[in-house]
């Protein structure tokens, strides 16, 4: 058995080295894809790597996965745990799996909750991550979830409400025959695929938490291998991002693991040198780090500093960053997403499209389409097919009945716009034919009233989200809210701030500015003085 250790600063190619990795197994090994475990924290990042090799079809490459991934298919194919069993394929029913579940749970007790979220204010949101922390600290020494929650209660007697959930939550879990992804995690700590494949990738390892480490040492360390074949495992990551100490990731746990080999990839394609230097003064002063010498993509690059009043008045600042460069990618990152809503209520006032990094803001969902279908109305142009069913959908019950909407849509595949519907446009604007009472964001119809021209997905440059939704991206212009709150403060060592912040500055390919807010708490001090302009 051969363990190699990667490390992968920003923008070295980390991914790709894995790759180049499994081609060279599969060529000396003579094995295929489907000898090949491949883990990465998300299920973005795993996509992204599936594409990029090839994998089509899910028996290809089908321990290409997250390990709740690799968890749920082989409880779904080896029924170790019945009633375990059971609950996956009744949660499977709902339309996202487990965020499903924890809409309806929140909805049912009527707790506010941010769905896929990260770093969220929301109650639900601080319960689950809390409990998610517990199982993956704690539960390999105990090996219990009774004594896990006990050890929640006593974690989190200050803050009864979270604990209240979280109770709840399990309850509700056993009534309605629903499982979660530490449920996942558990069965796969319980029931190893030990060792299926001779060759292993984890990718982004600086992110797993303890029961996910452990996970890895009773499947692939300590037990016999059951092929013939050498066992080469890579374990790839980097210490400096570890962004997700509030799961119980641990930069230390990925430093301390025993390998035979450690290799470090020391030239950046992404971060220009103005950049570099300025991350490396964040990341510097972390206590316990593995040291790096990073060559940076080119020299430039330019670190600017900006103070605003308030949130909406940076938020006005990034948006007309991204008109007035709207060949460019701009990010606008913040610490917590209760910052992020701030920026988007700012954003929708301006009438600015905008993306999330992590999910889709309600331009994406809905008002893109309507915006486009008013700028169409008004300019008397043609409706693709997607948009006049859109239309149909959400135009007044009074106007049309739900068979001529069967009738039009029929008519329009066959023949185009029917005239009926011209007649409605001729009589009715745009805010007269749609009923706001069907769309999900209240806004909408306010939002389309100035919508003169269209506007294609590709063309929106602006994203928001948090820094932590930024990870694994990168854009020619990020400007990053050097704010945090009392919360970060109190639950977050200096160090993983440090390491937050550090993974902010290098998703810049060409400019990073700091922006301080006059109403929220600054972190970057003596590295904006040495480094940014203003």
């Amino acid at each position: 058995m051969h363990i190699r250790k990667i490390y992968g600063p920003p923008g070295t190619g980390k991914t790709t080295k894995l790759l180049n990795e499994v081609k060279q197994d599969i060529k000396e090994l003579d094995i295929t894809l489907k000898d090949i475990m491949y883990v990465s924290t998300t299920n973005t990042a795993i996509e992204e790597v599936r594409g990029r090799i090839g994998i089509t079809k899910n028996n290809v490459g089908k321990y290409f996965k997250t390990l709740h991934g690799i968890a749920l298919s082989h409880l779904l194919t080896f029924k170790k745990d019945v009633q375990l069993y059971n609950a996956a394929k009744n949660t499977l029913k709902l339309y996202n799996f487990v965020e499903t579940a924890k809409i309806k749970f929140c909805r049912e007790i009527k707790v506010r909750y941010e769905p896929e979220a990260v770093s969220s204010n929301a109650p639900a949101n601080q319960a689950f991550e809390a409990w998610s922390y517990v199982i993956a600290k704690y539960y390999h020494c105990f090996e219990d979830v009774d004594r896990c929650f006990s050890a929640f209660q006593r974690l989190y007697k200050d803050l009864p409400w979270l604990v209240r959930i979280i109770r709840r939550w399990l309850e509700y879990k056993k009534q309605m025959n629903y499982i979660d992804y530490e449920d996942l995690l558990i069965y796969l700590y319980h029931n190893p695929p030990y060792a299926l494949t001779p060759v292993v990738k984890f990718d982004e390892a600086q992110d797993f938490a303890d029961l996910e480490w452990e996970i890895l040492r009773r499947t692939y360390i300590d037990v016999p291998p059951y092929t013939p074949l050498p066992r080469r495992i890579t374990i790839a990551g980097d210490d400096d991002q570890t962004i997700l100490s509030f799961r119980g990731a641990s930069a230390e746990k990925f430093l301390d693991f025993p390998t035979d080999e450690e290799i470090v990839l020391e030239k950046s394609w992404r971060v220009k040198e103005n950049i570099l230097k300025f991350a490396n003064s964040i990341i510097k002063h972390v206590e316990k780090r593995k040291s790096k010498k990073v060559e940076p993509v080119a020299e430039g690059g330019i670190v600017a500093y900006r103070s605003f009043a308030n949130i909406y008045q940076l938020t006005d600042f990034a948006a007309k960053i991204a008109n007035k460069y709207s060949d460019k990618t701009v990010f606008l990152l913040f610490y917590t997403n209760s910052m992020v809503h701030e920026a988007e209520i700012e954003l929708y006032r301006l009438k600015q499209p905008f993306r999330r990094l992590k999910g889709e803001s309600a331009w994406e969902k809905e008002v893109l389409t309507a915006w486009n279908i008013a700028a169409k109305l008004k300019s008397n142009k043609q409706l693709t097919y997607d948009e006049f069913k859109f239309l149909l959908r959400h135009m007044r019950a009074h106007l049309i009945s739900k068979g001529e909407k069967e009738n039009m849509l029929s008519s329009f595949k066959q023949c185009g716009t029917p005239i009926q519907f011209y007649t409605l446009t001729k009589l009715y604007s745009i805010q007269q034919l749609l009923d706001s009472k069907t769309f999900n964001f209240a806004r909408t119809l306010d939002i389309i009233k100035t919508a003169r021209y269209t506007i294609k997905p590709a063309q929106v440059n602006l994203y928001v989200d948090t820094i932590h939704a930024s990870k694994g991206r990168e854009a020619n212009i990020v400007i990053v809210a050097n704010a945090i709150n009392r919360k970060a403060l109190y639950e977050n060592s200096i160090d993983d701030l440090r390491r937050v912040f550090y993974v902010a500055a290098t998703r810049a390919r060409d400019v990073c500015v700091v922006a301080n807010i006059a109403t929220h708490t600054q972190f970057l001090r003596k590295e904006v003085v040495a480094y940014a302009t203003t």
